[in-house]
């Protein structure tokens, strides 16, 4: 992963597993990452908290949403460009 510095990603399914580690390496690469979860938001939060916490010039959110519901599959979308001013890419991690 190359030419992330200053990129957007969405990154569903981020709280935890693989999700959580896509949104480390993509905050590794510069990206400023929104982490979609369902359910707690404590994970999702501790995500953020640390990603926020290591790479402090970037902008980080965690956005609640279950993307498998039809009446809040967009939610996130838009949840994403207010935190982050827009999105480049999204990583869509199916748990």
């Amino acid at each position: 992963m190359r030419g992330l510095a200053g990129k957007r990603v969405l990154v569903t399914g981020g709280a935890t597993g693989v999700g959580k580690a896509a949104a480390r390496r993509l905050a590794e690469e510069g990206a400023w990452v929104a982490v979609n979860y369902i359910g707690e938001a404590g994970p999702a939060e501790a995500v953020v908290d640390n990603l926020a916490g290591s790479f402090p010039h970037g902008r980080f959110a965690a956005l609640a949403a279950d993307i498998a519901d039809d009446e809040e599959v967009s939610k996130p979308f838009a949840q994403a460009i207010q935190a982050l001013g827009g999105f480049d890419a999204l990583v869509n991690n199916d748990r």
